[in-house]
C-alpha cells in the first residue's frame, strides 16, 4: 500500500475529473464524496483545502431564488456541468430548466460538509424540505 501514491491520486481527482471520467461532471459531488471520505478515513484530510472544498460544495446549492420557474427546488446539483463559473461569494444566478437538484446528490453534499467539519448553516433547508416533500409518494 503505497500511501503517498493514494493520497496524489485522491487530490488530483478532486481537481479535475480524468478524460475518462468526463462523463460524470453530472455526478462530481459523488466522485468528490469518495475522494475526501477516502482521505478522512486514511487521516490525510488536512491535506485538502477544506475552505475551498466547503465553498465548492455550497456552490452547487440550489433554491428558488435561483431557480426561476422551479418553485419546489431545493437541495444540490451534481457539478457545475453547465458552466456555470464557480463563485467564492455564492451569488445566486439564473438558472436554466435543465440546472436541476439532484436528491442523490444533496445527500452527498451534505456528507461532505460534515466530513469537512461544516455546520450546515447554510443549507437552505426550507426549499430542500419542500423538495423533498414534493418528491415524496402518498403511500
Amino acid at each position: 500500500f503505497d500511501r503517498e501514491l493514494h493520497v496524489k491520486f485522491l487530490r488530483h481527482n478532486l481537481a479535475r475529473l480524468p478524460k475518462d471520467y468526463a462523463a460524470m461532471e453530472t455526478h462530481r459531488l459523488s466522485l468528490a464524496y469518495f475522494c475526501l471520505s477516502a482521505l478522512d478515513v486514511m487521516g490525510d484530510l488536512d491535506r485538502v483545502d477544506r475552505q475551498k472544498a466547503i465553498e465548492w460544495v455550497y456552490a452547487q446549492q440550489l433554491a428558488p431564488e435561483t431557480s426561476p420557474g422551479h418553485a419546489v427546488q431545493g437541495g444540490f446539483r451534481g457539478g457545475p456541468f453547465l458552466g456555470v463559473p464557480y463563485d467564492p461569494e455564492g451569488t445566486p444566478y439564473p438558472s436554466s430548466a435543465y440546472d436541476q437538484c439532484h436528491i442523490a446528490m444533496t445527500y452527498t453534499a451534505l456528507a461532505i460538509l460534515r466530513i469537512l467539519g461544516d455546520d450546515l448553516t447554510r443549507v437552505r433547508r426550507e426549499p430542500l424540505l419542500r423538495t423533498l416533500r414534493h418528491m415524496q409518494n402518498a403511500d
